[in-house]
């Protein structure tokens, strides 16, 4: 179960075999359960059939190099309905709407689905989504040497999609009077808002949710506004429990019979020693993961077997359980869901430098991704953060380095991140793009707030505004759909 911090990808998948005289787990990784596939349901509706096919794209391969003439096939999905009613009304100029594919595999069944739906059946929009180079079915590249991982940059995705939509743009017989809107949340948020900084001819507007279009090494804040939305919801006391949790862990692990009783407190993967400190780090790294991927997110609408930031605080406050660390305990265990907490950084490194498509996921290709160009790193300094002052950058910076290439030094990364920030301008807001956040999200303090002029839905998460809509959503949410409504009605050809 590799929980050391990814932003978004998923895995849940275990096995156990015994060891150590109790049962020992051996695990795939855990990871932020995917936006959008997760507790989503199709557009009402939506009959299964409709469903689009793959379909695949001659893409070049290096488009910062002229005199490289290499291709690939990339799969992307269409969906024409809402365009063919549209036109059989006589309708003209629809717009374009396109999906950015972001770090993990796209799907068919992903244009049946999300918000995106309803101003697209409104305007008779035609759709598309693009699946990012290097996930999914979308290969460039023979394998993932370190050779190879070099044309998995941000900068490559972004041409690609300039070349898709041009190429669409002829087959279609467009003009400049079908308005061409792009979709995306998370990482493919910050790609959406960065299209239009550097494809304004394809490009009118960009819907970007949540999205960490600032990047930074030593990312901090991520625990923070965690342990913030856990006060909002459920007090003080919440947090606290959390703050003395860790104070007392933090001083345990310091000899080795405190460690060894940690494996059954924790539900430890492996054992811990005081004299590893990577080891220690994980651990840590992994407890806080397992809380924030609860907050990250929270459903503002929840649907059943949906544990929400407000369960967690009824735990860490229960009247019934005195001590701290015992609340905790109980936390992590519910949390776990019968997994366990990776506490080895060996284990956590993993996989990473594979080489093959076979034996590699989502969260290989994204870390390298936060390795060579964005960091992310979501680090607990000080005993205020969520795991204590337990989590410095070095244990991913170390992670890069043992996962992919010892040239990922800490210059190098540093360095890398000053060049994509000076490439895309950070938090510089972006003419006629719609910012999204969430008042919970962790990657806010990432993206623009409300003094920059983006849309604050109070109570929502990471994404939360591109889930299909439902009758429960609370008017926080209605009137944030709104205000994107707004914003896409006033960009309008």
């Amino acid at each position: 179960m590799k929980s050391v911090s990814i932003l978004i990808l998923l895995c849940l998948d275990y096995s156990l075999v015994h060891g150590r005289g109790v049962m020992s787990r051996m695990r795939k990784r855990t990871g932020l359960k995917r936006r959008l596939d997760i507790y989503d349901d199709p557009w009402p509706g939506t009959p299964a059939h409709e469903t689009p096919p793959d379909e695949y794209f001659d893409q070049k391969l290096d488009h910062t190099d002229d005199s490289n003439g290499k291709t690939w096939k990339q799969r992307f999905f269409r969906r024409e309905k809402y365009y063919q009613e549209a036109m059989s009304k006589n309708q003209t100029n629809m717009p374009v709407f396109v999906m950015i594919g972001g770090e993990s595999a796209s799907s068919g069944k992903g244009m049946l689905h999300g918000y995106w739906l309803e101003p697209a059946k409104k305007y008779g929009a035609l759709l598309f989504k693009l699946e990012h180079r290097f996930y999914g079915e979308s290969h460039p590249t023979k394998d993932l040497s370190y050779d190879s991982l070099k044309y998995l940059t941000s900068e490559e995705a972004l041409d690609e999609l300039a070349n898709f939509i041009r190429s669409m743009k002829k087959e279609y017989k467009l003009t400049d009077e079908n308005t061409f809107f792009y979709f995306g949340g998370s990482y493919s948020g910050s790609l959406a808002a960065w299209m239009r900084m550097k494809h304004p001819d394809v490009v009118d507007v960009s819907i970007a949710s949540s999205a960490p279009v600032q990047a930074k090494v030593d990312y901090f804040e991520f625990f923070d506004v965690v342990m913030e939305s856990m006060k909002t919801v459920g007090g003080e006391e919440c947090t606290n429990t959390v703050k003395e949790a860790m104070a007392n862990l933090t001083e345990t692990v310091k000899t080795e019979d405190g460690c060894y009783g940690l494996f059954d407190l924790l539900i430890l993967c492996q054992d811990v020693h005081p004299d590893n400190a990577l080891d220690l780090q994980t651990m840590f790294n992994s407890l806080g993961q397992t809380m924030a991927r609860i907050v990250q997110y929270n459903p503002i609408t929840p649907r059943k077997g949906q544990t929400t930031i407000d369960d967690m605080c009824k735990i860490l406050t229960d009247e019934n359980e005195k001590d701290p660390l015992k609340r905790f305990a109980n936390l992590n265990k519910k949390l776990l869901e019968g997994y366990c907490t990776e506490a080895n950084f060996k284990e956590s490194v993993g996989d990473l430098g594979s080489t093959s498509y076979d034996d590699a996921d989502g969260y290989n290709l994204w870390r390298w991704q936060t390795c060579n160009e964005f960091g992310y790193f979501q680090t607990s300094n000080n005993n205020d953060s969520l795991v204590g002052p337990n989590v410095p950058y070095t244990l991913y910076s170390r992670m890069c380095r043992d996962g992919y290439s010892s040239e990922l030094t800490d210059e190098v990364i540093n360095k890398n991140v000053d060049e994509t920030n000076s490439k895309y301008k950070g938090k510089t807001k972006v003419s006629k793009v719609c910012y999204v956040q969430g008042s919970y999200d962790p990657w806010k303090a990432l993206g623009l707030g409300a003094e920059e002029g983006a849309i604050v839905i109070e109570g929502s998460a990471h994404c939360g505004d591109m889930h299909s809509p439902h009758s429960d959503d609370p008017q926080s949410m209605v009137d944030g759909r709104k205000e994107i409504d707004k914003c896409l009605e006033g960009l309008l050809k």
